[in-house]
């Protein structure tokens, strides 16, 4: 299928951007696949159309740099290498050769290092994240979001939300307001999700400052010096988190 898309590539974007410049475009549907994850979990992975999965793709890179500059470093971002100096945000992400998920790596294995790091100085050690994050996330708080803080303009910000919302989330997940991002497998998704939670972090700079919070989109790992501070912490997350999602 890709090399018959390869071969006709041409006329192929010709029309997708006449359809878009016209008001013609319409999302499909994309593929459900439910996938396994550890401990015997699984999740649904959405499966774009290739017309559909190169508009997702095209904006997310026109503003990926920008949207992931607004991040704190300890948040592992990709801003910046365990030296403290920064790393082009494009670096390794060559669409089609699986950079994407090479960055994404980088950072997980930076988010063990803080865990390291929090094991070592503080009494206790916090992990925590979302329930069902990418399908709660507010589409309106988003959009809303990505028009004041992406590189993209008016059109391509409503064109952006007008894909997320029709192509997720999940069905058996739809909810009465209009939420959910597709779990796809080109990490455009991820990099809206992981923007979406930065004024999150401003609650625990303090903590992030000195090496002891850190989030991996919406994994989050804190220290504390007792059950209760860890208890007040937690409050603290979930508080700001609501405001970003549907449920947590």
């Amino acid at each position: 299928e890709w090399a018959a898309d390869e071969w006709t590539w041409p006329d192929r974007r010709n029309q997708l951007v006449s359809a878009v410049r016209q008001g013609r475009y319409r999302p499909s549907p994309a593929d459900e696949v439910r996938v396994a994850k550890s401990k015997g979990l699984s999740r649904v992975v959405s499966y774009l159309s290739i017309d559909d999965r190169i508009l997702y793709l095209t904006l997310i890179q026109a503003t990926r740099t920008q949207l992931l500059a607004q991040t704190e470093p300890w948040t592992k971002s990709g801003r910046q290498d365990d030296d403290g100096n920064k790393v082009p945000e494009d670096e390794g992400l060559v669409p089609g050769y699986g950079g994407e998920g090479r960055s994404w790596f980088r950072r997980w294995l930076r988010t063990q290092q803080t865990i390291s790091k929090i094991i070592d100085e503080s009494e206790l050690i916090v992990e925590t994240d979302i329930s069902n994050f990418f399908p709660a996330i507010q589409l309106e708080v988003l959009r809303n979001r990505l028009a004041v803080s992406s590189t993209l303009d008016h059109d391509a910000v409503e064109l952006l939300a007008y894909i997320v919302s029709e192509v997720g989330p999940p069905r058996k997940i739809q909810r009465a307001v209009a939420t959910g991002l597709p779990v796809e497998d080109h990490d455009c998704s991820r990099t809206l999700a992981h923007f979406f939670l930065s004024e999150v972090d401003d609650e625990f700079a303090s903590d992030g400052e000195i090496g002891h919070y850190g989030r991996y989109v919406d994994d989050v790992v804190f220290g504390a010096s007792s059950i209760a501070d860890a208890m007040r912490k937690l409050g603290r997350f979930q508080v700001r988190s609501e405001e970003h999602t549907s449920e947590l």
